[in-house]
């Protein structure tokens, strides 16, 4: 795996704690979470001309996110989620076979909250924002792909299942929406693709929240 998609990955996450205004105490939420990550559309690479076809089949994710509240309802997050899959591919004589791959994905979002339950108990919220897309692994092997910037919209409910407690169950929804470039000996055109993430996390609170 490359080094410096990854570092270009942390960057944008961090950059989520720098962005909310100094003058918001804000509390911070770190969640640490598991998921799917489910394909979705046509092929990742499908070269004209030949049989080549490149569709990934999907895999478990691991994902961290850092939340810090901006105002009573918006906050700003950062994600980083990685998963390791297998690509469905069928090379130029028509064999099939899966091979693996990884991916990694980040994003800066702003998140709404439309509702939310008496004392906390729940809340139901929207996110929208700008990603990073960046598939590694032998499968890519023969044919290079270049990270791409994504559109990124999202959302999730949280629940406190014990109103003594701090920590919030979090299940969330995401939709990665990127446009593919690969390297190969000929031009081909940028690929939209839909890459969607399910999770389901723990939100740890950090810090009090101050007044603004």
């Amino acid at each position: 795996m490359q080094i410096k998609p990854i570092v270009g990955a942390l960057v944008l996450c961090g950059a989520a704690l720098a962005v909310s205004p100094h003058r918001a105490t804000a509390q911070i939420q770190v969640t640490p979470s598991l998921g799917m990550y489910i394909p979705h559309g046509s092929p990742v690479l499908e070269e004209p001309g030949t049989s080549l076809r490149k569709a990934p089949v999907g895999g478990p994710l691991f994902a961290t996110r850092v939340q810090k509240l901006v105002s009573p309802h918006v906050a700003v997050e950062g994600s980083l989620v990685y998963s390791p899959t297998l690509i469905a591919v069928r090379d130029v004589n028509g064999n099939v076979s899966d091979i693996r791959a990884a991916l990694l994905m980040s994003s800066l979002k702003a998140v709404f909250e439309l509702m939310s339950g008496d004392e906390g108990t729940f809340s139901l919220h929207v996110g929208s924002g700008v990603g990073y897309v960046h598939r590694t692994g032998k499968a890519w092997a023969d044919t290079p792909v270049t990270p791409a910037f994504a559109l990124v919209g999202s959302g999730g409910v949280k629940a406190r299942l014990d109103p003594r407690s701090p920590l919030v169950l979090s299940a969330e929804v995401e939709d990665y929406i990127s446009w593919t470039h690969f390297r190969l000996t000929g031009p081909l055109p940028a690929h939209l693709y839909n890459d969607v993430i399910l999770s389901l996390g723990l939100a740890i609170p950090i810090g009090r929240q101050g007044s603004r």
